[in-house]
Formats: C-alpha cells, sequence, structure tokens
C-alpha cells in the first residue's frame, strides 16, 4: 500500500493553524510585537496588568510586556500569514483576472467543511462542483452557486468507501473518475499499468476519452481506457524532456494540449 505523502507537513500546517491558548483553529488571528499570534478572543480573555493608569497583557508563549492598544485587543496587527494559511480549508472562486469572486468552507466534516480538499470538477451536465475532500475521505457536491447538494463516501476499501481522495474527473456523459490510495485502476507499482502514489487525474474528454493519471512515486503518466484498461504510459524521473520530477496536478484544454505541474522541477509542461 503506498504511504500517504507530506504527512509532516500537515503536522506542522495543524501547528501552525493552532491557537496555544485555545489549542484550537484561529479565529481572527491577532500578532503581537514579540511575533507571537493567538485568537483575539483568546488575548481578550487574559488578565491584564495595570501601571500608571496604562493597561499591559502579557504573551502568554514568551510573557513579554506589551501595552494595550487604546482600542483594545482588537488594535493589534492581524496575523494575515494564518490568515492565508486557513484558506488551505476553502474552496475560492477566482476570475480569469485573478480577483476572487466566491470563497466557501472551513475545516471540520460537516457539510461545506473540508479537511485538505484536493481536486475539484465541475459537471458538464448540471454544473455541479465536485471536492475531493481528502482527509474526511468522501465527495462533497457543491450546487452551482456555491451551497451544499450532498456529499458520499466513507473511509474503507469497499465499493462506494475512499482512503484520501486526491483529485478527481468527470467525462461528458458525467460518469466520475477519482484518484485514491487504494488502487481500482492498474496494480501498486512501477511496471506497466502499474501505478505508485497517484495524484491527479485527467480525462481527454475533447477526443480520445482516455484516462490520464500521474504518478509520484514513478514520476510519469499512465493512461487507460474509461474501463481501467492500460494504454500507455510516458515519463521517469528526471528534468528534461518526457522526465518529471513529482508531477501532481495535470489537464486538459479545449484545443486538446495536456498541462502538467511538475511540481519539484518547478515547472508546467504541456504536451
Amino acid at each position: 500500500m503506498a504511504t500517504k505523502p507530506s504527512s509532516g507537513l500537515r503536522l506542522k500546517l495543524e501547528e501552525r493553524l493552532t491557537c496555544p491558548v485555545c489549542l484550537d483553529y484561529f479565529t481572527n488571528p491577532k500578532i503581537l510585537p514579540c511575533h507571537h499570534s493567538f485568537c483575539q478572543h483568546c488575548l481578550e480573555g487574559l488578565p491584564l496588568d495595570k501601571m500608571n493608569e496604562t493597561y499591559y497583557l502579557s504573551c502568554p508563549t514568551c510573557r513579554h510586556c506589551t501595552e494595550l492598544p487604546e482600542e483594545g485587543v482588537g488594535d493589534f496587527p492581524v496575523a494575515f500569514h494564518l490568515n492565508d494559511l486557513k484558506e488551505i480549508h476553502r474552496i475560492q472562486k477566482i476570475s480569469m483576472d485573478g480577483y476572487r469572486i466566491a470563497s466557501v468552507g472551513q475545516k471540520g466534516s460537516g457539510p461545506l467543511q473540508f479537511k485538505y480538499p484536493r481536486g475539484i470538477a465541475i459537471s458538464p451536465i448540471l454544473g455541479h462542483f465536485y471536492i475531493a475532500d481528502e482527509d474526511n475521505h468522501r465527495i462533497q457536491v457543491l450546487n452551482p452557486d456555491l451551497t451544499f447538494s450532498h456529499s458520499f463516501g466513507s473511509r474503507g476499501s469497499a465499493n462506494g468507501q475512499f482512503q484520501h481522495p486526491r483529485d478527481i474527473a468527470i467525462d461528458n456523459q458525467g460518469l466520475i473518475y477519482m484518484e485514491s490510495l487504494w488502487v481500482t485502476f492498474g496494480t501498486e507499482g512501477s511496471g506497466p499499468g502499474q501505478l505508485n502514489t497517484p495524484v491527479g487525474i485527467a480525462i481527454d474528454t475533447a477526443a480520445t476519452s482516455l484516462v490520464y493519471v500521474s504518478e509520484l512515486g514513478n514520476n510519469r503518466i499512465s493512461v487507460f481506457t474509461s474501463d481501467g484498461v492500460f494504454v500507455s504510459s510516458f515519463g521517469r524521473w528526471g528534468s528534461n524532456n518526457y522526465k518529471f520530477y513529482s508531477p501532481y496536478g495535470l489537464t486538459f484544454d479545449e484545443d486538446e494540449f495536456l498541462y502538467v505541474c511538475d511540481h519539484d522541477n518547478g515547472q508546467l509542461v504541456v504536451y
């Protein structure tokens, strides 16, 4: 069984997203002059020291004493870097010129809550958004206006269950293809038709309807029919033509060009 990648990084992210006072996910994080950050409501609950009509607050982490702003804790600077990290549990709709149109979601396991949403696809039939909610081991389906429709899946290897779904694609007939740690296309390994840590999936819907899978462990792209029959593969470890170093996401454009995010080579490859 392939191991889940980047678990150490995720633990570090979880630590950075956790307030050291309430030990919960940051809400409205504020940063003190000593560069430690806390939820605003946690800072508001701390005892204050008073000296010569001036109130002081001690940092819960380093005990550095800071003068309280006249308008209270809310006047401390916002920890924007933590707000940016919180976006990893959200779905954002971005315009073609880079402006955010809408945003939905927060960390959790309920409707419209996510734990590391990784892949997203839009149904060509009804326009619903299908989101691979990786650490909730499910697929969440949102309406075109980003309201919640339904979800399906749970953790496991049985029919209708998933193990860390990480990418999703939908063909012209509305059939859904998913990538997770449980291998159903091919077998686990490095030979023809075998997969090693598949992380991305795309369908050539404009021409062949073939399914393309990026393999982190084999540094290649494998190609299958919609029935799971192996067709071909290309790529190996390296930085030259037809070589990859940790290929992740991939997609086709309307002109049938294939785009591959060659992660550790720091480049976008087009075929």
